[in-house]
């Protein structure tokens, strides 16, 4: 079954494969700038909303059907790209604009006797990236 989708990766989970995320976090914030006043406490004034960021992890199990290296790959891809995307889970859009991939980064688990990647952990970081 279809989660969630974010451009060519699709979020699923079935009795045959998991390929979802893990600790996926909106960090938001805004900007203030503070105008000293001689004699008198500063004043803050509200100057804007800062990109919302979203760092999410992944996990991939061979033995859950999934090969650890192509799915880096597509991640590495989406980095290299530059491009933008939705990223929907379940029927909701996460945030009002699209995404890029900012940062990956990939810690290799497990390996069996022959050298193949079994197990694999990516920490992604998307950054909302608004239309101009």
């Amino acid at each position: 079954m279809i989660i969630g989708v974010f451009g060519p990766v699709i979020f699923s989970v079935s009795s045959r494969m998991v390929r979802t995320f893990n600790n996926m976090q909106m960090d938001s914030s805004v900007n203030y700038a503070t105008h000293d006043r001689h004699l008198q406490t500063p004043m803050i004034e509200y100057t804007g909303e800062n990109l919302n960021s979203l760092p999410f992890e992944m996990h991939f199990l061979r033995e859950h059907n999934v090969l650890p290296w192509v799915e880096i790959a597509k991640l590495q891809a989406l980095l290299k790209s530059g491009r933008a995307w939705p990223l929907v889970v379940g029927l909701v859009p996460i945030g009002k604009h699209r995404w890029v991939v900012t940062d990956l980064k990939v810690t290799f688990e497990r390996f069996d006797n022959w050298g193949r990647l079994r197990e694999a952990r990516v920490s992604v970081s998307l950054l909302q990236a608004p239309r101009r």
